[in-house]
Formats: C-alpha cells, structure tokens, sequence
C-alpha cells in the first residue's frame, strides 16, 4: 500500500537506518528496502544516499519528507474519525465546570464540540472550583474545567485561555465615572462577593492582599454563590462586585451596570483538569485537543471606557 511504503520511508529517515527501521516496524531489513525501492521506483529517483555503512536522504527526499509526514498525519486523523462514526455505542463525558465558566465561557465552544463529535454526550456538572476538585478527586466527573488555582499534586492542569476581572456597579455609584478601580478603591465601598470554595472570591482577596488591603477589614454586604444574584444585588446598589468579563457582556452593553477594568488588571487562567494517576478516555483527549486548539481560544477581556 502507498502509506506503507512512505511509513517506511519516514521510519528510514528517522533511524538512519534500514536495520534499525525495520526493528521499529517489525519487518525484516529485506521488506524495508523492497518498500523503499518501490517508492523510490514510484517517484522514478533515489530518496537515499547509501554509502560507507550510513544513510542519509537525498535533496529530493529532503523534499519529499514533509510531505510524507503530513500525509501519513492526515491518514491517522482519517482511521479515528473513521471509528469515531462507526462506532455503534454513544459515549458520555461528564464536565464539571466552575460557575463562570459554566455560564459564560463553555456553551458556545460545547456546542461546536458536540456538533463535531455527535456520538459523544456531554453531561455538566456545575458548582465552584473547590466543588469540582473534590468530584474529580472521587471520580464523579472526568474532567474539571476551572478558573481558580488547583494545587493538588494527583490533578493535571492545563491552562488554555484567558479571563479578566473587572468591578462591576450600579450606574449612579460614586465610582460609576472613574476610568479605572484601584483595590483600595474596593475596600471603601460596601461588596457584594462570591461564596467561600469560589475561584473568583480567592483570587479578588489575593489580589487585595497583594495591593496591600486587609480582607479581615472588608464590609462584605453580601455573599452570594450565583452570578446573576450578584449582578442583581449590584444593579440595585447594595454594592460593588468583582467578576468575570464574559459575565457581564449583556449587561453592559444595555447599560444595567458600569464595567471598569482595575488599575492593575487581574487575568486569571481557565484550566482543564484531570487526574494525572488514570489514563484518560477517547472523549476527554479529543475535548482537551478541542479546546486547547489556537483557533477555539476566545479570551474575556475589556476594554477601557476610552476604548469603548
């Protein structure tokens, strides 16, 4: 078969050699240069120089190589996508997604996912960062996708896009025209924040600590674990909050709250998460190859009210 042959071809270029090429193929030295004389014979021109004992590819196998790794790449991709769709079983996936990401920043890119892979059904599970490390700790979930920090040594994180904080306000709050928001400047107002075990609520007091704000000394008005809880309290002046930007996109757009960036911005990674200790299924690889792709990246970030 034609792919053989330039598996061989590549298998020769690789190792240098036809004895060795063939150990890695598990073909005799014999069966290797009969391939490589058919390809050779094919392309009506010599693809290696032999000569004192070593090989080495000519000008025109130079050429050739590229080529043939490509080719033989698209074959692969050719046999899963092959098995993927004529694989009689549907498989599932459980994700377990961190609120934000849950909401704002999975649903269009699932979507996509699932359209690509029809046999694969996704199933959600949804809570804060702390929550999810816990269900994929017992096995619960079989892959975590999280905006907070994980430190679990048995995890594997892989981080594969952007998420900017921004404080959020009602628009007739004393900080409704400032060009930007200093972390001092959050702790003179009244907060609305997120629940204990949420990404978002760790990294908004590291954020403060780090600018120098005592979190103990906060006036924390309120403390709720949904988003659209929050933005509501917020909308109705109970207080300021910090929050992701894809979650206020509507918001903003309509008027219903003022998004300032903070003085020193604060992006925060989204991770994929799994278990480092088990090897992971068909469906999670080809979510994580999916999601971890350049052209699936969709950071949330804002502008400045200058650049708006």
């Amino acid at each position: 078969m034609r792919d053989r042959s330039l598996q061989v071809f590549q298998a020769v270029a690789k190792a240098k050699s036809f004895t060795r090429a063939g150990e890695m193929l598990h073909m005799s030295q014999p069966a290797v240069s009969a391939q490589v004389m058919q390809l050779e014979h094919q392309f009506s021109t010599r693809l290696f120089d032999r000569a004192h004992n070593r090989v080495h590819l000519t000008e025109v196998g130079e050429r050739i190589y590229p080529y043939a790794t490509a080719i033989l790449d698209y074959y692969a991709e050719l046999d899963e996508t092959v098995r993927e769709l004529s694989t009689e079983a549907e498989s599932e996936l459980v994700i377990g997604a961190s609120t934000t990401v849950a909401e704002y920043i999975l649903p269009d890119r699932l979507a996509s996912f699932c359209s690509k892979h029809p046999k694969i059904l996704v199933r959600m599970s949804v809570g804060n960062t702390e929550a999810m490390v816990a269900k994929l700790l017992e096995n619960r979930i079989d892959i975590g996708v999280v905006e907070g920090a994980v430190t679990n040594k048995t995890l594997t994180a892989v981080a594969f896009d952007r998420d900017e904080l921004v404080a959020i306000m009602a628009p007739d709050h004393p900080l409704a025209r400032a060009s930007t928001v200093s972390a001092i400047d959050l702790a003179r107002y009244p907060l609305v924040s997120r629940e204990t075990g949420s990404g978002t609520r760790d990294m908004v007091h590291e954020y403060l600590c780090k600018h120098g704000v005592d979190t103990g000394k906060l006036n924390v008005a309120m403390t709720l674990g949904s988003l659209e809880a929050i933005k509501r309290a917020v909308s109705r002046g109970v207080g300021i909050a910090v929050l992701s930007a894809a979650a206020v996109r509507k918001e903003r757009a309509l008027g219903d709250l003022i998004v300032s960036k903070l003085r020193s911005p604060l992006v925060r990674s989204i991770y994929l998460v799994h278990q480092n200790c088990q090897a992971k299924s068909a469906s999670v690889d080809r979510l994580i190859r999916f999601l971890t792709a350049a052209d699936n990246a969709m950071s949330s970030t804002v502008s400045s009210p200058a650049e708006q």
